[in-house]
């Protein structure tokens, strides 16, 4: 596989776990939400294990975000994944020249 192919399946599958990290930071907050309910007589009896969760959640988050950095032609603003400019490659080290 080519350097520019191999680069790109990398990019397309730390996108996708990006978004699965997203998707699972909405299930999250509705698990806490009714966990934190209490109307509920089952209120808070998973809120050590939520916690350890939401902490696994940022640093996933965290990891894939110094992913990105790393297999530039990608960045996270405000949580979303963005193209990233060609001075921004280069100076992250991409090989890319700054001037074509």
């Amino acid at each position: 596989m080519s350097n520019y192919l191999h680069r790109n399946k990398k990019q397309e599958i730390l996108k996708e776990i990006h978004e699965t990290v997203s998707k699972l930071k909405t299930k999250y907050e509705i698990l806490n939400a009714l966990d934190n309910d209490t109307d509920c007589s089952a209120s808070y009896d998973l809120h050590d294990e939520l916690t350890s969760f939401q902490e696994y959640l940022e640093g996933l988050k965290q990891l894939t975000e110094k992913c990105h950095a790393k297999s530039a032609p990608f960045k996270v603003v405000n949580g979303e994944i963005r193209r990233t400019t060609k001075l921004e490659n280069h100076l992250n080290g991409s090989g890319q020249p700054l001037f074509n």
